[in-house]
């Protein structure tokens, strides 16, 4: 028996009902619904936003889309409050490789427009040619937080810094297969001759990569953007959780692990930040780079980081590092360090410990782990080498400025 019964079509549906399922879908499918059709994205307008997992350069193209939408609803993230990041980098293997994202011209109209208004003053005008340019995803994240005023959480997941993650260097790989799936050999570009002539991997960083990163394969368009006292990224001032990983199961070179401490320097003034968890950050083997204790003296800050838990996972700092995140440092609880390899000297733990107490008045010895041991075993060196006489390290005032003033970038 057949009922002759006249279905009704979805886009008929109350406004009611289909608030009811849109809330019952994930952020995916309300994004995907939201370009069905003028109703649909009138209902799904109404669904604050909360949570979300942005994928860098994965195949569905999920981050660009999600920036596509923003593009033409800016308040996508006022409700944002928790933002994760997993990474999908480009590998040697073809099944890996993720097209170029190719923008309609009335969405690069909108990025323009995008790119002069107030929001997005403190973005390098770089990051917008990267987008533009539709290869490195990395370079939306920044953007996005100029619009996620309300985030209170960002984990970075385990970062991969470069655009194309290897296994290893040689001078005989040769990447010119992989080129046109990475949509980096395109004009402008350079000139392919040059790269056909030299076809290495030096060649492809040296020559190909340069444009779809910050001046340096080993920074990410989030640590070039972030900012510095007075000047952060709209969605990271109100930022009280932070956790940056790192992915350390592709080798890149000899000299080089970790990313920048440089940019955990500034990540420690965020105006509302309680709990910081590290993975990867480093000082040593990074080339010339200045350790963490000369950065920290370049911002200038009102008052100390508000931070009240610290935990580094894979390591690779110095005590003198760590005895400088403990000058600028005041309200801490719990610490915990677990370094990669032995760069903490046995003999200068209790150096860190008597630092971390000594500008940390509720910060007790058992809460203080350093390579599995606590402070109460540690035990604390008050004739600190890196003690330095009273007033010394006391310079904030003097060079201080308000939340809203300027403060010296790192």
């Amino acid at each position: 028996m057949r009922w002759n019964v006249k279905m009704a079509k979805i886009t008929d549906l109350p406004t009611e009902l289909l608030l009811d399922i849109f809330q019952r879908v994930d952020n995916a499918s309300v994004a995907r619904c939201r370009r069905v059709c003028h109703s649909f994205l009138a209902v799904a307008n109404q669904i604050h936003l909360t949570s979300y997992t942005l994928l860098i350069d994965h195949q569905n193209f999920s981050a660009w889309k999600f920036f596509r939408s923003l593009l033409n609803n800016h308040k996508l993230g006022d409700h944002l409050t928790e933002l994760k990041v997993e990474w999908y980098r480009r590998t040697e293997e073809p099944e890996t490789w993720t097209p170029k994202w190719i923008w309609s011209e009335e969405d690069l109209v909108l990025i323009n427009k995008l790119q002069k208004i107030e929001q997005t003053s403190t973005i390098k005008p770089e990051t917008f040619d990267v987008i533009k340019y539709g290869g490195n995803s990395e370079a939306l994240l920044p953007v996005i937080l100029c619009f996620t005023n309300e985030l209170k959480s960002l984990d970075m997941g385990k970062v991969q810094l470069q655009p194309l993650v290897i296994d290893y260097y040689s001078n005989g790989n040769r990447y010119t297969p992989y080129l046109p799936f990475l949509g980096i050999a395109d004009p402008p570009d350079p000139d392919p001759k040059e790269v056909e002539d030299e076809d290495s991997l030096e060649a492809f960083e040296e020559v190909l990569i340069p444009p779809h990163v910050p001046g340096d394969s080993s920074v990410l368009w989030f640590h070039a953007n972030i900012g510095h006292p007075g000047k952060y990224l709209p969605g990271l001032k109100n930022l009280t959780s932070l956790s940056h990983g790192y992915d350390d199961t592709t080798f890149t070179s000899e000299y080089l692990w970790g990313w920048y401490a440089k940019y955990l320097a500034a990540l420690l003034f965020l105006p509302k930040i309680e709990r910081i968890s590290v993975a990867g950050c480093a000082t040593l083997g990074m080339g010339t780079h200045d350790a963490i204790h000369n950065d920290i003296k370049k911002i200038k800050s009102r008052g100390k980081s508000t931070v009240r838990e610290l935990a580094f996972w894979d390591a690779r700092m110095n005590a003198e590092d760590y005895v400088a995140i403990a000058e600028v440092t005041e309200r801490v609880t719990r610490v915990s360090i677990e370094s990669n390899s032995n760069f903490v000297d046995l003999e200068e733990r209790p150096d860190i410990v008597y630092h971390l107490r000594k500008y940390n008045k509720a910060l007790e010895a058992k809460d203080i782990i350093i390579q599995g041991d606590n402070g109460e075993n540690i035990g604390e060196n008050k004739c600190s080498y890196y003690d330095q006489p009273d007033g010394s390290d006391e310079d904030e005032d003097e060079n201080s400025q308000s939340e809203d003033g300027e403060g010296e970038p790192v």
